[in-house]
């Protein structure tokens, strides 16, 4: 049966891990280039054990020339299975230095020198702390905050009950503040609790990575309180967040406005006011952190969202997410946050070695509010110069073909699925019998819409540009197995 998963962030901050990926159905081919012209590291070539990648070592580089491809296609398939797929797309291929390589990553493993330098940097001057407990004086803020918040809302409220009286339609208006309210009131009767334990003075234990065994997660914090660590000694992801009482309303969000809840739509508004903190200001905070960080350089910026950060349901700033990713020789890579389940009649998939790789910050004029890096890598030795990739038209035949299949209804239904992007990206795969290594090869990403039954869903879907096999970078092998 097939299905459409949207993957959330969230779900890339649950604690876990994931074990060796099974081998895949068809082997992985790529080609070899110079590895003169390029650093190398690692156990390679003659010291390579994995008879996997020796293999792959083995296959030559061809000569390196533009791809060919209009910068729009437009055209309509053949109906196969009630599935009808039309092409009507913008067509982006990024200029490229040296040519479409193919590169072998290793995973990073966070130094405890590398983690603390990181947090204390965002921290600034800041201790960090493995464990703070918040004084009375900590909470009389954030009571009186919530307070006035209620106030607020209760004067809305008031207000909206009065005219609903002459005009039926504030009826929404009343009931969304009605939850509004509550959902406050309860925040204040939780925020009272913790008061009420809470010592006269902070309490706070130094933090000592030492403490945290390898290999589990772990928190530590800032000793401000303003500021909350996630990571794992020797793994590859570190994770900041501002505060536990914050969220955010992100413009992307806003896109198809009839999929947002009611309760939410204010915040388009308060979204299309001028932002006095600019996208340029954004970045320049978090190119200076990525910089300064250090051991980040292989990351490009590749987009930005406009946002307000939230607390007790009132704005606290404007907010930019600034967020880079892995790069391939002028090939970003992309994380998509929407996949297709494969259903039986879809062919084999490769997924990602470990968890989906991207950083990102979310930024205001004060400086760093949010930051992850995730699934981090090292690229340790470029195998092909550039590899030869598939004919545009074989490239749209294979992605028809194969949407056909994914969204086969056979029950006299019919589905129209519409192409409106097509992007040429890398993205990092797994290899066989590695949970340590993958390797970043180009692929095409497709994304658009598709229609069945009066519901429109979106979707995104990438294949091997080298042989248009279906591929899923942004799940893990393991997760993969899992969806069956």
């Amino acid at each position: 049966m097939k299905r459409v998963f949207i993957i959330a962030t969230a779900l890339l901050l649950l604690l876990g891990s994931f074990a060796c990926q099974p081998t895949p159905e068809k082997d992985i081919i790529i080609n070899k280039g110079d590895a003169n012209k390029f650093p190398v590291t690692g156990d390679i070539g003659d010291g390579e054990k994995n008879p996997a990648i020796k293999a792959l070592l083995q296959i030559e580089s061809v000569p390196f020339a533009p791809y060919d491809a209009p910068k729009r296609v437009t055209r309509e398939g053949e109906k196969r299975s009630g599935v009808t797929v039309r092409f009507d797309a913008e067509v982006d291929i990024p200029p490229v230095y040296g040519g479409y390589a193919v590169t072998l990553v290793e995973k990073r493993a966070l130094s405890d020198e590398t983690i603390r330098r990181w947090a204390q940097y965002i921290a600034g001057d800041t201790q960090l702390v493995k464990m703070l407990e918040k004084s009375k004086a900590d909470y009389v803020e954030e009571l009186k905050a919530i307070q006035e918040t209620l106030a607020e809302l209760q004067e809305q409220y008031d207000t909206a009950v009065k005219y609903a009286e002459t005009a039926p339609s504030w009826m929404d208006q009343v009931q969304e503040l009605e939850g509004w309210i509550e959902d406050c009131k309860q925040g204040l009767a939780d925020t009272q609790k913790k008061f009420n334990r809470a010592p006269d003075s902070a309490v706070s234990v130094p933090l000592d990575l030492n403490d945290y065994p390898r290999g589990e997660w772990f928190m530590f914090e800032k000793a401000d309180g303003r500021g909350v660590f996630q990571t794992m000694r020797g793994g590859n992801c570190l994770a900041f967040w501002y505060s536990q009482t914050t969220s955010y309303q992100w413009e992307s969000w806003f896109q198809d406005l009839s999929s947002v809840p009611q309760e939410d739509r204010h915040w388009y508004n308060v979204l299309q006011e001028k932002f006095s903190f600019t996208k340029e200001q954004a970045r320049a905070i978090s190119d200076a952190a990525l910089a300064e960080m250090g051991e980040l350089s292989e990351y490009v910026q590749t987009s930005f969202d406009k946002g307000l950060l939230i607390e007790h349901n009132r704005v606290q700033s404007q907010v930019w997410r600034v967020e880079y990713s892995r790069n391939n020789h002028g090939l970003p890579f992309y994380r998509q946050l929407i996949t297709i389940e494969q259903n039986s009649s879809a062919p084999p998939v490769v997924g990602a070695p470990w968890e989906p790789e991207f950083i990102y910050f979310v930024v205001d004029e004060n400086g760093i509010r949010y930051f992850t890096a995730w699934g981090l890598g090292t690229e340790t030795m470029v195998l092909v110069d550039n590899v030869e990739l598939l004919p545009f038209d074989s490239v749209l035949q294979r992605m028809e073909s194969l949407l056909q299949q994914i969204y086969a209804v056979g029950t006299g239904g019919e589905t129209e699925v519409r192409i409106e992007r097509i992007e040429l990206r890398s993205a990092l795969i797994s290899l066989p019998n590695e949970m340590n290594r993958g390797i970043s090869i180009p692929v095409w990403h497709f994304s658009g819409t598709n229609e069945s039954n009066g519901v429109t869903l979106p979707f995104a879907f990438t294949i091997d540009a080298r042989d248009g096999a279906y591929i899923e970078p942004s799940l893990p092998t393991t997760a993969l197995a899992s969806y069956g």
